[in-house]
């Protein structure tokens, strides 16, 4: 947790079992799981985010999806803020690659989301850490694992529910900002040069 709103203090006292790490600096998601995977002994690691709910069987449906050979595994992503139209924009811009109606086959995609993932350990030993400092880290994990002719499960069955309840002009910025991380990711894992940049761009 690197939050403010309380939320670490009400794992402490509703879950004393759980081991809860703290960091005073805010962090990106893939900084906070490079953390806190270190410190965990299970061989099956499983992700979602901050502004999320899960299915009250999304544990099973992820270990169940583990079964699978696939290294990773991506659940489908919904909407949770139906009743918000910058909420259905979020939505359509940052997840429509897992949306998957009820009941939708599993299948093999070369993405992952961070906010529904699950992998074996071994997958994080031998891929990991995700990229530090920027956003899009869970990106740049499963290009790697592409890289390597490993592809990412997506098992429907694992469904998250994403919440985005603010205004046009912070969904504005934020596309922007996240745009230009994902292009950074990728021209840092690629090693373009600027000559290569250009290019792209035109």
């Amino acid at each position: 947790d690197s939050g403010s709103d309380g939320t670490a203090e009400r794992v402490a006292a509703e879950f004393p079992q759980v081991r809860l790490i703290r960091s005073q600096k805010r962090l990106y998601a893939g900084d906070g799981r490079n953390l806190a995977i270190p410190l965990a002994n299970a061989p099956l690691i499983a992700f979602m985010d901050a502004d999320c709910h899960v299915e009250p069987d999304w544990v099973d449906a992820v270990l169940a999806a583990q079964q699978r050979p696939n290294l990773v595994a991506a659940g489908a992503v919904h909407n949770g803020s139906t009743g918000s139209l910058t909420g259905w924009a979020y939505y359509f811009c940052e997840f429509n690659l897992w949306a998957a109606a009820p009941g939708a086959p599993a299948r093999e995609i070369d993405e992952a989301a961070g906010c529904s993932l699950s992998m074996k350990r071994a997958a994080f030993d031998r891929f990991g850490p995700f990229p530090w400092g920027s956003y899009s880290s869970d990106s740049a994990f499963a290009r790697r694992m592409r890289d390597a002719g490993h592809r990412v499960l997506f098992w429907p069955a694992a469904r998250v529910y994403h919440h985005y309840d603010r205004g046009l002009r912070e969904f504005l910025g934020h596309q922007s900002l996240h745009r230009h991380a994902y292009a950074a990711v990728l021209c840092r894992q690629r090693g373009l040069s600027r000559l290569d940049r250009l290019g792209r761009i035109l």
